[in-house]
């Protein structure tokens, strides 16, 4: 019935009620120019002709004219089917308005929403719980201004979605976030759509996801962590049931030399030397009915049939029936068999929760019958459909509820309460009998009519997520287990910050638990460069999935420095910033150790090296100066009395420089022999440096003489130092008689000294043949000693150089050369200058 046949009914209904009360003096004719069913038309003519006769009859006077009883009797048969349509249509529209509170309650308390865009008009018609979810005051608004509420990365999916609904028949089914309009708030969403092409409308609505996307995440995450700790755990770990490996990480396939795949599957008797290890630590395991684990050091064999001690330790998961599945755990521990406090990781898949958990909806009463059910519902309750629940339940306490009890209190609560009451978890049964766990807010609508009251309800199955809770905290029991009684160090790190810690590292690092969470990585480092380097190098190692394994000092939180070893990976290795495990182990007794152990070496190296040069000298050095000396005496004693004056006056001097030679490198030996043991005391004393250079040239000119060598000396006399006498004049003399050897007939040698402030130095340089850079690198150490012929073919052991360099440097001085071949040498050695 269209509304402009309603519209003269109703004018016909009100005329003839006035008609019939006998007022008719200003009452007009009903007249219309549009179309209506002839059915009506015929009702409004004999209305008009009713309306005709009675103002006739008031004009003619006549105050009490009977009407036409077949007129009114004709009139009220044609009219009396439209006011009972009429009336019946009004009762539709009061059960419609009912219906539809009942849905903006539900969308309200279950975060949904429907919606209707309008193509033709691009208009979208939002119902109250879609205003809700959206941030949106009007029911009515824009498409245009409703595309901007997504954010902009879900534009073109939404788009896309929308014309494969319209124009290829594609269900819309999206997820997507929001700003909300009013609090710009960043909401998930879920939504489905279906499009009507006659009217070219398509119908939507939306289910706000917010808190179950959020659950998920962080179950996602705490399950990748626990994964990646077991995967990189430094003990083998496995799970074993039948006595097989069921699981196996790949700590345990090292430890073993297996491959995974073959380990995986195999008999846990590959792990013992012989059958009655075996019997015995197998029932060791399957007979532990308590809560104590299973833990002892064993020698376990590896695949090449090498055998390793090997810490064990087994927990069964259930004491009342150990061939349901147990825990092993392996530690090498050969080289320490009293390990530091196990390592202990537990392995088990976490299964995911539903990321959209159905939500069911229902109107019932408390004859205990449901009058609505959505299909939600009853899939969670094994049925196919709605009407099928609907029809098939018709006692709710018996045939929903597993105890009457139960019943009776939710009924109880709600009826008490004012609004809404939730409850966290209810036991309902199945169409099959079979129990389900369901989450259940509801309340009850009350009406005038106590007997209209009915109640309403959402209804969500958490029958899945309660088992995984109940796995989840057993599983978390475990490595949290695992996690607090490790030796190691174990901390998970996001964007250069503690994110958590175990106690192990606030222990050595000294610092209290609470204070290293949230801390900068950086309070472990003792420098920013070795905290830039450390992560310059790790993290493009963490980028490629690899593990980061280094060894370096780190810092206590009292500033203190020790040696440890930390392993780090990343959660995700495409962006290591957002998070990756570290393990840290204090090695610095086996470092300190090591180090020792390698400065031992190099000492031994060194005593070593000095021991063979000395022998080395001693046997050739010191021995072919005496053959020499014994041959000349030798040639003189036997001949002298046949010999030329000349040839007697030649032997002597050659025996006389061989004696000088030979006495000034036993001289050499000696000094650095008391060096060397300790027994040459240093007795510092204020020296002048021109009385010591001046003694030095008086000394060796005669000699310089010979080769025709000039020899000069350019020192203020001012110059004062701190040394030991002797030393001074020994290291002076070997550094001048160097030079005279290695200088040519004619050449120049010049002493010089300078003051630098705190230092005095002392240079000697000659114009001599020169030292080549290989030689230069050679002095000064005993186990490289250069002996080089000088220019006459003077002989040295090179013993002169290790000697000054030694009485130097115990005069708190240094030494030092620069020289060219063939444009003379230059030696320097330094002398604290007196005060």
């Amino acid at each position: 019935m269209d509304q402009n046949t309603k519209e003269v009914l109703k004018n016909c209904s009100s005329l003839l009620e006035k008609l019939l009360r006998g007022d008719s003096t200003q009452l007009h004719s009903i007249d219309f120019s549009f179309t209506v069913p002839d059915e009506v038309r015929e009702i409004s003519d004999k209305i008009n002709q009713l309306l005709h006769i009675c103002q006739n009859a008031q004009k003619s006077l006549q105050s009490d004219i009977p009407i036409e009883l077949e007129l009114i009797n004709s009139t009220m048969n044609l009219f009396t089917p439209f006011i009972k349509a009429l009336n019946e249509e009004r009762k539709i529209g009061i059960d419609t308005q009912e219906s539809r509170e009942r849905l903006r309650r539900a969308e309200l308390a279950s975060k949904t929403g429907n919606w209707e865009l309008h193509i033709n008009t691009r208009l979208i018609k939002a119902s109250e719980g879609a205003l809700v979810v959206y941030g949106l005051s009007e029911t009515e608004s824009d498409y245009l201004m409703i595309q901007q509420i997504p954010l902009p990365e879900y534009r073109p999916i939404l788009d896309k979605a929308l014309k494969d609904l319209i124009y290829e028949g594609i269900p819309y089914d999206v997820e997507f976030k929001i700003r909300t309009m009013n609090s710009g708030i960043v909401k998930d969403i879920h939504s489905r759509a279906e499009y009507n092409s006659e009217r070219n409308i398509v119908f939507g609505v939306i289910q706000d996801i917010t808190e179950l996307k959020l659950a998920a995440n962080i179950i996602i995450e705490i399950s990748r962590i626990h994964e990646l700790l077991l995967d990189n755990s430094t003990l083998g770990i496995g799970l074993v049931r039948e006595r097989k490996f069921e699981w196996v990480n790949k700590r345990m396939a090292e430890l073993l030399l297996l491959p995974l795949h073959e380990l995986n599957g195999a008999s846990t008797r590959i792990l013992y030397p012989s059958d009655q290890i075996y019997a015995e630590m197998e029932n060791c395991v399957y007979n532990n009915t308590s809560q104590s684990n299973s833990d002892q050091i064993i020698q376990i064999s590896k695949s090449n049939g090498n055998k390793f001690w090997c810490r064990f330790i087994g927990k069964t998961i259930d004491p009342r029936n150990p061939h349901a599945g147990s825990i092993w755990m392996l530690e090498d521990v050969t080289e320490k068999k009293l390990a530091e406090d196990m390592i202990k990781e537990s392995e088990e898949r976490h299964r995911s929760f539903f990321e959209n958990a159905p939500v069911g909806v229902f109107h019932s009463i408390s004859g205990g019958r449901f009058l609505t059910v959505n299909i939600e519902l009853a899939r969670i309750l094994g049925y196919c459909t709605p009407e099928e629940m609907i029809k098939d339940i018709v006692d709710i306490e018996k045939q929903v509820y597993l105890d009457k009890k139960t019943r009776d209190d939710v009924l109880s609560r709600i009826q008490g309460a004012e609004g809404w009451v939730h409850f966290e978890e209810l036991f309902w049964k199945k169409k099959t009998g079979d129990e389900v766990i369901v989450q259940l807010s509801a309340r009850k609508v009350n009406a005038e009519d106590d007997n209209a009251s009915y109640y309403e309800g959402f209804v969500q199955d958490i029958t899945e997520s309660r088992r995984a809770e109940a796995q989840f905290k057993y599983i978390s029991s475990l490595h949290n287990l695992i996690l607090e009684n490790s030796s190691l160090g174990i901390a998970f790190i996001k964007d250069r910050r503690f994110e958590w810690v175990n106690q192990r590292v606030a222990e050595l690092f000294l610092m209290p638990r609470d204070e290293i969470q949230g801390a900068s990585t950086r309070v472990i480092y003792p420098s920013n460069e070795i905290y830039d380097d450390l992560n310059f190098g790790a993290y493009p190692i963490l980028a490629r999935g690899d593990r980061y394994d280094s060894l370096l000092q780190l810092k206590k939180h009292d500033g203190s420095l020790f040696w440890c070893r930390f392993m780090g990976k990343a959660l995700y290795p495409d962006n290591p910033q957002a998070g990756s495990i570290w393990m840290f182990e204090d090695v610095t007794e086996k470092k300190q150790a090591e180090i020792q152990l390698h400065e031992y070496t190099r000492e031994l190296q060194e005593l070593n090296s000095t021991k063979d040069r000395f022998f080395s000298i001693i046997a050739h050095d010191l021995k072919s100066p005496f053959h020499a000396l014994l041959g000349s005496t030798e040639l003189l004693s036997a001949q002298y009395r046949t010999m030329e004056a000349e040839e007697v006056e030649f032997l002597v001097e050659s025996i006389n420089d061989l004696s000088k030679n030979t006495f000034r490198l036993l001289e050499n030996l000696l000094e650095w022999s008391r060096l060397q043991t300790g027994k040459l005391q240093v007795q510092i004393e204020k020296l002048s440096v021109f009385t010591e250079v001046l003694g030095v040239v008086t000394l060796l000119k005669p000699v310089a003489l010979k080769k025709n060598i000039t020899l000069h000396y350019a020192i203020t006399h001012s110059l004062t130092m701190t040394g030991d006498q002797k030393m001074v004049a020994t290291v002076i003399r070997n550094l001048v008689s160097n030079a005279i050897k290695f200088t040519m007939d004619g050449g120049y040698i010049i002493i010089s000294a300078l003051n630098t402030g705190t230092m005095i130095e002392i240079n000697v340089s000659d114009s001599g043949i020169g030292i080549s850079p290989e030689n230069i690198a050679k002095l000064f150490k005993i186990d490289k000693v250069v002996s080089t012929k000088g220019t006459q073919d003077e002989r040295g052991t090179g013993l002169g150089l290790l000697l000054c360099k030694e009485m130097v440097e115990k005069m708190n001085g240094k030494i030092w050369v620069k020289s060219e071949p063939g444009r003379g040498t230059k030696f320097t050695f330094s002398i604290p200058a007196a005060e």
